[in-house]
């Protein structure tokens, strides 16, 4: 990695690097994999609100990865869980689940990871 790079300055891999999500098989799989994902924007909009009431010291542009999609969000979520509902009602709920479990555990471990990295002298 480039010098700077807390990951190359650290000797570790790459925060993210080698998540344990299967490939996907199927439209349930693709579903079940989406509902966490797009399920992480809820929490970043909650994570966004907080951060600007502590008075963090991140410009607000910086917080936008948390909102991506700012007022949409929240229809955005309710259309997903149909499309999802939707979905399971007519092929069944296996593989949705399947996918949203292991998508889950994948990325709470490679969080849990990436905490495990040694702190970068200098780095906020």
């Amino acid at each position: 990695g480039a010098a700077g790079t807390p990951a190359s300055a650290a000797g570790a891999p790459a925060p993210g690097a080698g998540a344990d999500v299967p490939a996907v098989r199927g439209t349930g799989e693709a579903l079940g994999r989406l509902y966490v994902l797009e399920g992480s924007t809820l929490g970043g909009k909650v994570l966004r609100r907080h951060l600007l009431a502590c008075g963090a010291d991140v410009p607000v542009a910086g917080l936008a990865c948390f909102d991506p999609y700012g007022e949409r969000a929240g229809r955005m979520w309710q259309e997903l869980r149909a499309a999802v509902e939707a979905w399971a009602r007519s092929a069944g709920t296996a593989g949705v689940l399947v996918a949203a479990t292991s998508t889950f555990s994948a990325l709470a471990g490679r969080c849990e990871a990436d905490a495990a990295l040694p702190a970068v002298p200098g780095a906020r």
